[in-house]
């Protein structure tokens, strides 16, 4: 069994195994350094945290340590001291060279080791030569075993330098597999769709809201032709992918923007609006493409449904206006009718009035001028509103024209008119602070004079009339 150190107290670099071609031609090394020293064994031995191996023997006649058996508990307390001490052991035979002052005592066989160590300084093992016959070496034994320990270094230095290019390598493989997972898992997150192609058009990367929404896992997409695969057809491998084509070749500017539908594995289509990037190499040739998509096939639904209930609105509004033009004509024609057939009685009815007034005023009593004067007064008003229903069949039909409009002059000037016609009667108006404001001069002229008209009118029985024209302000609007 291979020998147990007590407790090491070097450091050991256990985790780079040596490759099968290495420990080939260190076979080759040990066989020519016992042919060279004319010894039965030679061997490299390495350290382990709790053992020592015989990890490569000569192949020379009477070599008993051919494998990694028992190792001679001389033999491990020599190795033991030598990766201790770091130092070359050289220890006779039993009997031979008594007085040569080494801390270990003669043995039963000659040993002569090296130390081996990693280029960072840990320790490997030995190299050793022995003879169990406890013949004396050569005596050019240190020179040559200083030439065998160089080239072992050199394939240890080579060993660990390609142990860690490996370890680097792995490490820096498994970061990007861990950006790649995290990447994946970002995308998968997005709830729109992504998908990213090469030149050629295949796929080769769609994250889990595309796989949802086309009705596929990623293993069945990845590597297909995406225009002959998600897009219906003809169009899509027709007319969609030559235009990628052309992209991809840099004879046409790719699309930031655009729709077109996809086709899912249930047959189904759904409508996608694509922002779209081109990826380049370092040459500035365009290498992929990578877009994110949004299902706007509701989206798109309910514009259309919108877009119909606006035209049947606007039917409806051409309708309604067409038959309130309609009735604005009727309503002045009527209008007309009205004030025709009216006045003709009116006339007849204050001309009378006026006749009896005149040629027998002086016969009638008081009470008598009252009424008459009554009769007048009313088929005055009478004509009025006959004027005003008129004004009124108009206002529907004239064509509104805005301007700035001052207010308080608007009310004092069509009171100025009204002045004209109160005669004996004390009305004053009291015109207080008005705004300004923009609409139609002549319709808000019409406005002020039925009011004005309707205030002297419903206090005609007011000896000292006051009318009184002002604003206020209630949630923040002028009233």
């Amino acid at each position: 069994m291979p020998t147990e150190p007590e407790s090491p107290t070097y450091p050991i670099l256990d985790e780079i195994a040596v490759p099968e071609y290495v420990l080939a031609n260190w076979q080759l090394t040990v066989d020519l350094l016992a042919e060279l020293a004319e010894v039965p064994a030679a061997l490299i031995m390495r350290v382990h945290a709790r053992e020592i191996e015989v990890l490569v023997s000569s192949r020379t006649p009477g070599n008993t340590s051919r494998s990694a058996g028992e190792v001679p508990p001389d033999m491990g307390r020599y190795c033991e001291t030598v990766v201790r001490t770091r130092k070359m052991l050289l220890v006779p035979g039993a009997g031979k060279d008594p007085g040569r002052g080494q801390d270990i005592a003669p043995g039963r066989f000659s040993y002569c080791g090296m130390p081996l160590a990693w280029p960072t300084g840990e320790i490997f093992g030995t190299l050793c030569v022995l003879d169990e016959q406890g013949h004396a070496f050569h005596h050019l034994i240190h020179p040559v075993m200083e030439r065998f320990c160089e080239s072992i270094q050199h394939n240890l230095t080579s060993l660990y330098q390609a142990s860690l290019a490996h370890s680097q390598r792995d490490e820096t493989e498994t970061a990007l597999r861990r950006r790649e997972t995290e990447s994946q898992r970002y995308l998968d997150i997005i709830q729109t769709l992504i998908v990213a192609l090469d030149a050629e058009g295949r796929i080769t990367l769609i994250n889990r809201a595309g796989q949802t929404l086309l009705g596929y896992t990623e293993a069945e997409l990845l590597g297909r032709n995406w225009f002959g695969t998600c897009l219906p057809q003809p169009e899509g491998m027709d007319s969609v992918y030559p235009v990628f084509q052309r992209i991809m070749a840099g004879k046409l500017e790719a699309f930031s923007r655009y729709e077109n539908e996809v086709l899912c594995r249930d047959g189904s289509r759904r409508l996608i609006g694509w922002h779209n990037s081109t990826l380049e190499n370092e040459a500035g040739r365009i290498t992929s493409t990578i877009s994110s998509g949004e299902d706007i096939t509701e989206r798109k639904r309910m514009e259309k449904e919108l877009e119909r209930h606006r035209n049947h609105l606007e039917e409806l509004v051409q309708d309604r206006t067409h038959e309130l033009e309609t009735a604005n004509l009727e309503l002045e024609s009527f209008a007309y009718s009205v004030s025709h057939d009216l006045r003709v009685p009116l006339r007849a009815i204050d001309g009378f009035s006026q006749r009896l007034l005149k040629r027998s005023g002086d016969t009638l009593d008081d009470e008598g001028r009252r009424l008459l004067k009554v009769v007048r007064d009313n088929t005055g008003r009478m004509g009025q509103l006959i004027d005003d229903i008129l004004a009124f069949s108009r206002a529907g039909r004239q064509e509104m024209r805005a301007s700035e409009i001052d207010m308080g002059k608007l009310a004092h000037d069509v009171w100025q008119d009204f002045e004209a016609l109160l005669g004996d009667r004390k009305v004053r108006l009291d015109i207080g602070a008005l705004p300004g404001v923009r609409g139609d001069l002549a319709m808000l002229r019409q406005v002020f004079a039925n009011l004005l008209s309707n205030a002297v009118k419903f206090t005609s029985k007011i000896e000292n009339a006051l009318i009184e024209i002002g604003s206020s302000r209630q949630d923040g609007e002028c009233v």
